[in-house]
């Protein structure tokens, strides 16, 4: 197929175009996850006695204070304050206090639609990638633009039937979504070969990243998370649109025994690159007899994929270990990513700004993968990621009695360790796509890659817990959880096996 791809080029409009509908989708998924930090926002509560604003107060001394005012008549109030966030679920519905838990509710119980994003993956083999991108960002435009008619004022709802509804959309567009952005990888790394999948892979980050920008823009000037989500409605709805432009992968189309399309696809992307070949039918009659798969036993397939990935004791740990080290870079990427306005210093927008500039850098800094493999670079930005957490965690420890002003010492090596520690992960996630797709054999890649990802992404379900300990329980303990998860993948990184230039079925685990 490799080979194929190279002479009708690997490398021109064709990919292009296709790395730039993608990337369209790309961004929309992450202004879907980047969301969160301004859905959720929670700003500061102030407390006022007779008028006089009290400062320096813990959670728990906060809300005795606020119980009191909402049982008693008396001379005290409280209120959100409004210097940087307007409107969040959180100001709508009050969930302060002994309703703090349900925040991040919705995005834990949003684990168990895990297994549909899986089955979504599945869709993706069964029917194609382009069908089950499409269903995807269908069915999430119209739970989104549903669930706003709910909040517009001319219903009138008390708080749980408000939080359930908001609940239930979280849950049903993280289903939708769960599989999207794989499936839309996938696509794009059928789209070329091998020489450039890691190019291509970049440019694709580039527009996720472009996503964090636009929703930080989006709120920046709206101020309100029910505009936000509006505006998510909005581009869903056009990237719909933009998905009818895009091809169909002729990889999996000849996997299907669908010979006309593919051969469509592989003449068109010959036009486009300027490659014309006189003997394309006949190189791909030939690939179809020797890669071939007889559609009505698909599914059946399938099945048997994940049997080989589980099936012995090399691949079962392979797997084990990936789907950790999977875990640990969604647990760490999102709980810093969407939990850089707990450090309560500085403006958020700023703050997430420079966390948005970090990542764009991490995307050049994935090409070192290219150069020292990627076990070595798996190596090195886990330790580095390591140490930004644990030196976080000695900053906050030693000022967790003191408020920590703008520009003082401890607020700008705080924030130059979360951007090395968001910068190393950040590379972490890419070379860890690149490198789960290398580990497995090609008759068992994407369901590995899909199986990986999807048991690694409950750290993204559960990071807003794992944030939420900063306030009830330590202010550094999140940091330390980040801290130990990336600790544990350096020493299982360590057995895993290299996969630059050898990629293999039979790559075997370090000694375990």
């Amino acid at each position: 197929m490799d080979d194929l791809k190279i002479k009708v080029g690997g490398k021109g409009k064709f990919q292009y175009k296709t790395v730039f509908l993608i990337g369209i989708i790309s961004s929309f998924c992450a202004m879907r996850r980047y969301s969160y930090n301004f859905v959720y926002a929670q700003p500061k509560i102030i407390i006022k006695i007779e008028n006089q604003t009290v400062s320096f107060l813990s959670n728990k001394q906060k809300c005795e204070i606020i119980n009191r005012i909402q049982n008693y008549s008396n001379n005290s109030k409280w209120e959100f304050d409004k210097t940087f966030y307007h409107s969040s679920i959180v100001t709508d519905l009050n969930l302060i206090c002994d309703k703090q838990y349900l925040i991040g509710l919705p995005e834990t119980i949003s684990t168990v639609t895990l297994i549909l994003g899986f089955l979504g993956g599945f869709l993706g083999d069964k029917i194609g990638r382009k069908k089950a991108i499409l269903i995807s960002l269908i069915s999430y435009t119209t739970i989104i633009l549903i669930s706003r008619i709910f909040f517009m004022h001319i219903f009138q709802m008390n708080f749980y039937f408000k939080y359930i509804i908001f609940a239930l959309v979280q849950i049903l567009v993280s289903a939708c979504l769960s599989w999207l952005y794989v499936t839309n990888f996938v696509l794009l790394s059928e789209s070329t070969n091998n020489s450039y999948r890691t190019l291509f892979s970049n440019i694709n980050g580039y527009f996720y990243i472009l996503g964090e920008f636009i929703i930080l823009l989006v709120y920046y000037f709206s101020r309100d998370w029910k505009v936000l989500y509006w505006f998510l409605g909005a581009y869903a709805f056009l990237t719909v649109i933009s998905t009818f432009f895009l091809d169909e992968s002729a990889e999996w189309l000849l996997s299907i025994g669908n010979k006309q399309k593919a051969l469509k696809i592989f003449r068109k992307m010959s036009r486009l690159n300027g490659k014309p070949l006189q003997n394309i039918e006949e190189l791909v009659e030939n690939l179809q007899n020797k890669d071939g798969i007889n559609n009505n036993s698909k599914f059946r397939t399938t099945i048997q994929q994940i049997k080989e990935i589980l099936s012995n004791k090399n691949s079962l740990i392979k797997t084990l270990i990936v789907s950790y080290i999977w875990f640990s870079i969604f647990l760490s990427y999102y709980g810093t990513s969407l939990g850089i306005s707990s450090f309560n210093f500085g403006n958020p927008f700023v703050l997430f700004l420079v966390s948005s500039c970090s990542e764009l850098i991490a995307c050049s800094t994935t090409r070192i993968v290219d150069f020292i493999g990627r076990k070595k670079t798996m190596l090195l930005f886990f330790t580095i990621a390591t140490v930004m957490y644990f030196s976080i965690v000695v900053i906050l420890w030693t000022t967790i009695d003191k408020k920590i002003s703008d520009y003082s010492l401890e607020a700008i090596l705080l924030l130059v360790f979360f951007i090395f520690g968001k910068w190393s992960v950040s590379v972490l996630g890419q070379t860890t796509y690149i490198y789960s797709s290398e580990v497995y054999s090609a008759n068992i890649r994407n369901t590995a890659v899909l199986f990986t990802s999807t048991v690694g992404s409950i750290g993204s379900n559960i990071f807003p817990y794992v944030n939420l300990l900063a306030n009830v329980v330590w202010k550094p303990l999140p940091y330390i959880i980040f801290g130990i998860s990336t600790l544990i993948s350096v020493i299982f990184v360590l057995f895993l096996p290299e996969t630059h230039q050898k990629m293999s079925s039979n790559i075997k685990l370090e000694n375990f």
